[in-house]
């Protein structure tokens, strides 16, 4: 009896700890219809050109290591040639992702963010003290109601920008998959090379 009650009181626990978890997920996500949520995307994209330039500044160090260290055999193996166009392939491929697919997706993302602003959608006023967040109320473009045309052409323009955004960002998600596939072959052929010098 006392063990049921104490898996009856674990259950109990669980269910609260998941029901705070659920208000903070959706308290962060109507957050990012705010003007502070609208910070953090100015945020994100100042951190991936910092992220993209890091990570080819590792993979070009990398290589640099590899061809001075093992600089007879760069040229006559056909591993050591392998390892050398993995690591180009890597760098070409974040340098796509840094110099085109970023600044485009970013350039995407403030266009609808625009488009919507607009609108007056995409855009909540916060009521209620600190934190919490009573009904959020959209805030509404001041010039009278558009005829239906221009909305259908406000919509239509919205929906190119989400299909254009999700173009990118899968271009862009293809291409760190791809660098993440090749970095971990690279990682294997160092563990190798490990295990033959032990």
């Amino acid at each position: 009896m006392e063990a049921a009650r104490n898996v009856s009181e674990k259950v109990d626990k669980v269910k609260e700890s998941t029901g705070q978890a659920k208000s903070s997920v959706s308290e962060f996500l109507s957050h990012m219809g705010s003007p502070e949520g609208l910070d953090s995307l100015m945020a994100v994209s100042k951190i991936y050109p910092v992220y993209f330039r890091a990570l080819a500044y590792c993979i070009g160090a990398a290589l640099l290591g590899h061809v001075l260290g093992q600089r007879k055999k760069v040229f006559t193996s056909k591993a050591e040639k392998f390892q050398v166009y993995n690591l180009l392939a890597s760098i070409l491929m974040v340098l796509i992702n840094t110099l085109y697919l970023e600044p485009l997706a970013t350039k995407a993302m403030f266009e609808k963010l625009k488009i919507e602003k607009e609108e007056g959608r995409g855009r909540e006023i916060p009521r209620g003290e600190g934190n919490r967040r009573a009904e959020a109320q959209p805030v509404t473009a001041a010039a009278p109601v558009a005829e239906n045309t221009e909305q259908r052409e406000i919509s239509s323009r919205i929906i190119r920008q989400n299909e254009r955004l999700k173009k990118l960002n899968s271009y862009s998600s293809l291409l760190n998959i791809v660098t993440l596939m090749a970095l971990s072959w690279r990682l294997v052929y160092l563990g190798q090379n490990l295990h033959g010098t032990c």
